[in-house]
């Protein structure tokens, strides 16, 4: 019998870092007993100009955590991914970010973030499931393929 595959449940790296570099992405990541809710997003600027081209490169994403009951509006800024030249993106904290490092919403992303940004591996120990929602767009995914791997038809075709 194959791998039984969970719907929502990105497991390689590649797959992770697609998604979470998609523009408009929301996701949990879940270790263990914990486990929180992010939101990245491509800052506006790079969004338009990219989007255009069908560039998935963009310079500037803003990291954001789930902190209260709603699901829409209750998101915290916590810092920044910022490509470095290199086509790594390093996470970073600013005079704005309400989290720090040490903070384990804080510390959970970063632990993920490092492990997919160079590719190497995905913890056992971590799960990454989306929402059911293209990463790109924000549209609702319906077709099995785009639900699989978290990006609409249309929006896959452009990146």
């Amino acid at each position: 019998m194959g791998a039984v595959v969970e719907q929502g449940r990105l497991q390689f790296p590649g797959e992770i870092r697609k998604f979470i570099l998609g523009g408009n992405s929301t996701f949990t990541v879940v270790n263990g007993d914990e486990r929180f809710t992010y939101k990245v997003k491509s800052a506006a600027k790079d969004r338009d100009k990219n989007w255009s081209t069908g560039n998935q490169d963009r310079t500037t994403y803003f990291v954001m955590v789930l902190t209260g009951p709603s699901n829409e509006s209750d998101f915290q800024y916590m810092g920044m991914l910022k490509e470095n030249g290199n086509g790594y993106y390093p996470f970073f904290s600013t005079a704005k970010s309400r989290f720090r490092q040490g903070a384990p919403a804080w510390d959970l992303f970063d632990r993920a973030w490092q492990a997919v940004d160079h590719g190497c591996y995905w913890p056992r120990t971590l799960e990454f499931w989306h929402e059911g929602q293209c990463c790109v767009c924000g549209r609702k995914l319906t077709v099995p393929e785009s639900i699989a791997s978290g990006i609409g038809p249309e929006c896959a075709g452009k990146m």
